[in-house]
């Protein structure tokens, strides 16, 4: 089967070329577009950082949104950070308590799969010592 993907990040004001923006300003419109495909979606890649609003609104928005669409049926939060000379994004879920309690509150409903599913864990569980060698030495391409 064929599934569409998107990914999508508010910036907040981490920079003077970006300001705080709704999830929706991000998705409205490719999901608008991706849903006549009739194909599923993933939401690839989505976050926000602390700096220019609340993490936990943006959250708690975006997962009712999320919902919402029932044409999305994976999603992929970015939890990382990220630093350059001039910057740092933090987009991790648990930078701010109140982030990180919004999260757990979204993805607390039945509607989402917030654990590690079984067959992940019995995957994890199969791997040998040299597999886990291979995976942990892999360099991220970005």
């Amino acid at each position: 089967m064929d599934w569409t993907s998107i990914s999508g990040f508010n910036w907040g004001t981490t920079s003077a070329y970006s300001s705080w923006q709704p999830f929706l300003h991000w998705y409205n419109k490719p999901l608008a577009y991706l849903g006549t495909l009739n194909k599923p979606i993933c939401v690839s890649e989505f976050a926000t950082v602390d700096q220019g609003g609340s993490k936990a609104t943006w959250l708690t928005d975006a997962y009712v949104r999320i919902k919402a669409v029932p044409q999305i049926r994976a999603i992929v939060y970015y939890d990382s950070v990220e630093r350059s000379s001039s910057s740092t994004q933090d987009w991790r879920v648990d930078s701010s308590p109140t982030g990180l309690e919004a999260f757990r509150a979204a993805v607390k409903t039945d509607y989402f799969v917030s654990d590690t599913p079984a067959a992940v864990t019995a995957w994890a569980d199969s791997l040998d010592k040299d597999d886990w060698r291979y995976l942990l030495a892999l360099t991220p391409i970005y």
